[in-house]
Formats: C-alpha cells, sequence, structure tokens
C-alpha cells in the first residue's frame, strides 16, 4: 500500500482549494483506487462546511465585519511601523549617548547594559528574519502527520 501521509496532506489541502494543479491531478488518480481517502475527504468537506456555517454564524450574530486587508491599508502598516521603528531607534541612540558618557555611572553597569541590548537586538532580529522567511510558504509545509 502507498505511504498515505503525502495524500493526508493533500486531503486537507483539498479542502482548503490550496492544491496546485499537479497535486490536484496526483489526488485524483489516487482517489480512483482508495475509498478510505475518498471517505476521509468526505468527511473533512463535512467538517470545514460545518466550521464554516458557524463561524459565518457567529460573524453574523456578534455583527463583526471581518477585516479586509487592501494595498493602502498595508501600506500604511507599513509606514507606521517604520515612523515608530525610527522613533524608537533615535531615542534608544539619544539614551545610549547619554547612558555611555556619563562619568558616573560604573563602567561594569555599562557593560551589563550592552549585554543585554545586544542580546534583545539579536533575538528580535532572528525573530523578525524567522517571520519573514516564513512568509508565502505553505503553511500545511510544517504538519506533523
Amino acid at each position: 500500500m502507498s505511504d498515505h501521509r503525502v495524500f493526508e496532506t493533500l486531503l486537507m489541502k483539498a479542502v482548503d482549494d490550496r492544491l496546485t494543479p499537479a497535486d490536484r491531478a496526483l489526488l485524483a488518480g489516487h482517489l480512483d483506487r482508495c475509498a478510505r481517502c475518498r471517505e476521509e475527504l468526505a468527511d473533512f468537506r463535512r467538517i470545514k462546511g460545518r466550521t464554516d456555517a458557524l463561524r459565518e454564524r457567529i460573524m453574523r450574530d456578534a455583527m463583526i465585519i471581518p477585516p479586509r486587508e487592501g494595498r493602502g491599508r498595508r501600506r500604511l502598516v507599513l509606514v507606521a511601523t517604520g515612523l515608530l521603528a525610527a522613533g524608537l531607534l533615535s531615542l534608544l541612540g539619544v539614551a545610549a549617548h547619554e547612558f555611555f558618557t556619563d562619568g558616573e555611572v560604573p563602567l561594569i553597569v555599562k557593560v551589563s547594559v550592552s549585554l543585554l541590548a545586544g542580546g534583545t537586538a539579536l533575538l528580535a532580529g532572528l525573530a523578525v528574519g524567522q517571520r519573514l522567511r516564513g512568509r508565502g510558504r505553505d503553511p500545511y509545509q510544517e504538519i506533523d502527520l
């Protein structure tokens, strides 16, 4: 029997309509031969239909309008984030200059603050880098079946 791990992932993608043409052809061929996967696909679609209907009912009852991100909104968020980052970096720069040029602050405190700031900057950079690398990736890639 074939390795169904690949097809289980393809079934989930099919329910969310995220199959590539090649994946669609591969899954269609498999579904012609595998009754178990056909049943699973039907179950997945039934569950998705119910959860989608429940989501719609909750949104309607709560009178919540789902967010829609347009290009203008994304651009505005980017500009606002850039301005916030520039202001924060400027403020930190001035504070660091005052802190490190103050002769009354002991050297050990200056070194400790430098190590903390460096570690924080490194961790923040790693988190942002990981987030940026994850953009546009297949959300099903990390599912452990």
